[in-house]
């Protein structure tokens, strides 16, 4: 996958959570058509891009509760 692709998956996880408000990663991995380690992967991406911002926003990614 290209960058340009990846990073309009990375925008339309980002997206996708922001419409849904809490949402699973099987969500996640049927919005996107990807496995849940690739998921996880673009969400630590997601979280790194985010910290290296100066906004005051958080990715929150809890056990048996959801990601929101």
């Amino acid at each position: 996958m290209n960058k340009q692709n990846r990073q309009a998956v990375l925008t339309d996880i980002i997206k996708f959570i922001l419409a849904k408000g809490l949402v699973h990663y099987n969500e996640i991995e049927d919005y996107v058509h990807k496995s849940r380690k690739t998921v996880a992967k673009y969400l630590d991406e997601i979280e790194e891009e985010i910290a290296k911002s100066n906004i005051n926003v958080k990715l929150i990614r809890r056990r048996n509760h959801g990601i929101y």
